[in-house]
């Protein structure tokens, strides 16, 4: 817009910068791009051009919020788009509405063969009668007083795109009790499904093709969805504010993440909702008109299925057939809301007859078989275990029997019920039919149906995490630590990722209780890893912070056993990061990745040296320890001096000479991830304790910025360098086939983009990429110093978030069936359960994907960060 504003007149700038959006936005959605990306790409253009047609001078007196799917950041590409003014209190109303007049005209101005957008102002309170805009105290009372069931769904989705953001926020305020009730009567629904209605025959009459599929007004279309989950919204986010919020994918994760919905009915409606909106921007970009209807002429629909699957052997039977499921799917789902009288589906019918305790076996295992388990004969033997113990909760009366069944349907409709149902039993078994446990599950209440979902995912994600509910460890660690599943309730209630202090606060009161330092260490990764899986799973935070948290945990166990661990002193020893460790980015299942370096002023070498290694094997040693069932850590030392051949503690003056040496790119690459986690000084009696980082200063004031940045790199030799690693990487390690894809070493992989903006910043001396440093921050500093264009770092830094995502993910599942954590099958069954863990009802989805954002990290690193 700027650029623009600078060579043409006012209104022909804003005309060519819409038209290139909405060009770059026409090739997201040909290349496959998410419906989201698409529909937030032309909801912020939307809203920078209100912004502009404002003028600065009435962008300081008016808020504007998007209605609809401009509020949502799901715009269509000819959606009208959908104002709400409101001005300052104490304006001459006369005055804003002419300044709003223009703006509006503005932007419903001829620019090529339309306007720039159709403004729809239906929406500003007494509808086509109303003012251009009310003042912000006349709008709340307006709601107060006059507010219509249609016009609290329709604020559900507002948004302030443009103008005051202080006066818009004063305004949602404002209408918070209007909106979002506590007290709602389900009849609301009656009233929604009855808009419905007259939409659904207001479409049909609008258009003579009657029998034609829309794919917006029909059953299980695109608004059915919507108003499905606004109804649940009226319903729940009163008391929910966690709920709120404008965008339908959103709406649905977080409806899902509370137990609103279950993870199977999240996944029907974000697939048919993603399916449809894509079918719906197809049809529009083809007619050129703001239809939802799938073209009645067989040569258009033939085309329009091309344009979606241009591989498939018969595209119009694709598009077909991948219409009726998705929407007898949405369908099916909104039915269990709009019409509580409809008889049960299909699937109801199977997971009430899976959770009879009088069911006929054969018809219980054809029910879970029904249900789509892998097992169903094993799952069928499994419940007959949990049925027939004498003091099974799923065979007690009232309270306790209600709740062992939320459980065990949360456990049926989990990511992977086969493998969930095996910690499911052992629960049962542990927890008899009086504890408390059942009577809460029981509970007609958001927390309970929460804990059930997220206790059926826990099962279903990862055996050691399940284990610690079923067999946790007995005596002073429990006492100290709390039952798991008061850790659970209290995770829901206040869902956050762990802290430092949490963890050192843990290991200070268990220091008397359990004297065995790896036990007391194991104990404590266990729960914290378990509260890090459980905020992880029940509000879905960022692969950063969760990376961030579990890093925590590692610096404070290094630095808890380092204190504890003998040594021959005098001697200083610190213990650096490297990899993920170093960039605060574990996850999981990451190895710790490890340097020592040390000093000891005044004592022969040979015997510091020895000392040295003597400390550095003993923290290895007990870190690697396997007498609780795992190690407490896996370590890696290969990216010491000289690797595996090298010594595996380096005195601080070798290190430095080693360092400055002229390494090449592929050895000085680990130092950009290098970070100080502990520093310990041992006296000569032998006493440990954490010290003042001396070593760790002057390795990071002196020897990284020597090692990195003192000498040029030559592009070619190192390009050169890194081609010959990754063809080693891509041949030795990853070995993919066109059914194996490996995440983190394959060709467009994690591996391929880090190693690339590593040499990248070397290459053009881009400082700010130092450890500890999230990707998307290096991505922007390459961007910043023009290595990266701006699109092109979030391009990239959106493709390995998913992957990374994808890689946590992997991980939690590596003991439920997903036994290599970087490695995807793609012709495996097994993959359809991590597409569940990732929101998809079937892999499809999941894996074009997969594909598409490695080929994004492929094209740009080749195409453009080894060209600048």
């Amino acid at each position: 817009l700027e650029a623009a504003a600078e060579t043409q007149p006012p209104d022909a700038a804003l005309a060519e910068v819409r038209h290139r959006v909405y060009l770059a936005a026409a090739r997201l959605e040909i290349g496959g791009a998410a419906c989201e990306t698409v529909g937030a790409v032309l909801s912020d253009l939307a809203g920078a051009l209100v912004e502009r047609a404002l003028g600065p001078d009435l962008a300081g007196r008016v808020a504007v919020f998007g209605m609809g799917k401009l509020g949502g950041r799901e715009l269509n590409f000819l959606s009208d788009i959908d104002l709400l003014f409101v001005h300052d209190d104490g304006l001459d109303p006369s005055e804003v509405h002419r300044g709003l007049r223009r703006a509006v005209a503005r932007l419903e101005a001829v620019a090529g063969p339309g306007p720039l957008f159709h403004v729809d102002l239906r929406l500003r309170p007494f509808g086509r009668r109303g003012p251009l805009s009310l003042s912000a105290q006349a709008t709340i009372d307006y709601y107060e007083r006059h507010g219509q069931p249609w016009e609290r769904q329709a604020w559900l989705r507002a948004r302030p795109i443009a103008g005051r953001a202080d006066l818009a926020e004063a305004v949602l305020r404002g209408l918070r009790p209007f909106v979002h009730r506590r007290s709602v009567s389900p009849r609301i629904f009656a009233e929604i499904e009855e808009l419905m209605a007259v939409a659904r025959r207001d479409a049909q009459r609008r258009t003579a093709a009657a029998d034609a599929v829309d794919v917006k007004h029909d059953r299980g279309g695109i608004r059915e969805i919507e108003f499905f989950v606004q109804g649940l919204l009226l319903l729940h986010a009163g008391r929910a504010p966690e709920l709120r919020t404008p965008s339908t994918f959103e709406a649905l994760d977080r409806l899902a993440a509370t137990g609103r919905i279950s993870g199977r009915e999240r996944a029907v409606l974000v697939d048919a909702y993603r399916f449809l909106r894509r079918v719906e921007h197809r049809v529009q970009l083809h007619a050129g008109v703001p239809t939802h209807r799938v073209p009645a002429e067989a040569d258009a629909q033939r085309r329009l299925a091309r344009s979606l699957y241009p591989d498939a052997v018969d595209p119009l039977a694709r598009l077909t057939g991948e219409l009726a499921r998705h929407m007898a799917g949405a369908a099916a789902v909104a039915a269990t809301l709009w019409d509580p009288s409809a008889p049960p589906s299909d699937r109801q019918r199977a997971l009430a007859t899976a959770c009879d305790p009088a069911a006929p076996a054969p018809d219980r295992t054809d029910a879970l078989r029904a249900l789509g388990l892998r097992a169903p004969e094993d799952a069928a033997t499994l419940l007959d275990a949990a049925f027939g113990r004498a003091r099974s909760p799923l065979r007690a009366s009232g309270r306790a029997r209600r709740g062992a069944r939320r459980l065990l349907e949360a456990t049926l409709e989990s990511s992977d019920p086969d493998a969930a149902l095996v910690p499911f039993e052992a629960f049962t078994r542990r927890r008899g039919a009086v504890d408390p446990v059942w009577p809460f599950l029981a509970e007609d209440t958001p927390a309970a149906r929460e804990a059930a979902a997220v206790m059926a995912e826990v099962f279903a994600t990862s055996e050691p995490l399940a284990r610690f509910f079923t067999d946790p460890p007995p005596g002073p660690w429990l006492k100290a630590a709390g039952d798991p599943f008061e850790l659970l309730l209290d995770a829901l209630a206040d869902p956050h990722l762990p802290e430092r202090t949490e963890i050192e606060d843990l290991l200070a009161r268990l220091q008397d209780a359990v004297p065995d330092v790896l036990v007391r260490l194991f104990r404590t990764k266990q729960r914290f890893v378990l509260q890090t899986a459980l905020a992880d799973l029940a509000f879905g935070p960022s692969v950063d912070a969760v990376g961030r948290s579990l890093t925590d945990l590692a610096d404070v166990v290094l630095a808890h056993l380092a204190e504890r661990t003998p040594c021959r002193g005098p001697l200083r020893l610190a213990v650096f990061g490297l990899g993920k460790l170093g960039d605060r980015a574990m996850d999981y299942g990451s190895d710790l990745d490890l340097v020592f370096v040390f000093e000891a002023p005044g004592r022969p070498p040979d015997e510091a040296r020895a000392a040295a290694g003597d400390l550095a094997r003993r923290l290895v040693r007990t870190l690697e320890d396997g007498r609780l069932g795992a190690p407490l850590y896996r370590t890696d030392l290969r990216l010491r001096p000289s690797g595996r051949a090298g010594l595996l503690v380096t005195d601080l003056a070798a290190f430095g000479r080693y360092h400055r040496a002229d390494r090449p790119v592929w050895e000085r690459i680990p130092l950009l991830h290098l970070r100080p986690v502990v520093e310990i000084c041992a006296d000569a009696a032998g006493n440990v304790r954490v010290q003042p980082a001396r070593i760790a200063r002057r390795v990071v004031e002196v020897v990284l910025p020597e090692a990195l940045w003192s000498r040029p790199v030559d592009p070619v030799r190192a390009w050169g360098e890194l081609d010959h690693l990754l063809g080693r990487i891509w041949r030795e390690i990853a070995r993919e086939t066109p059914r194996r894809v490996h995440l983190k070493a394959g060709r467009g992989g994690l591996l391929h983009l880090e190693l690339a903006v590593d040499a990248a910043a070397l290459i053009h001396g881009v400082r700010g990429v130092e450890a500890p440093r999230t990707m998307a921050e290096r991505l922007a500093a390459l961007a910043a110093a023009g290595v990266l264009a701006p699109g092109e770092a979030e391009a990239l830094s959106e493709s390995y978030g998913f992957l990374r995502t994808l890689q946590m993910r992997l991980r939690l599942g590596r003991s439920a069936g997903l036994r290599d954590p970087e490695v995807l099958d793609l012709e495996s069954p097994v993959l359809s359960i991590l597409a569940r863990r990732m929101g998809h009802s079937d892999p499809a989805p999941l894996v074009q994907r997969l594909h598409q954002e490695r080929d994004t990290i492929s094209r740009i690193v080749e195409g453009r960060l080894r060209r600048r």
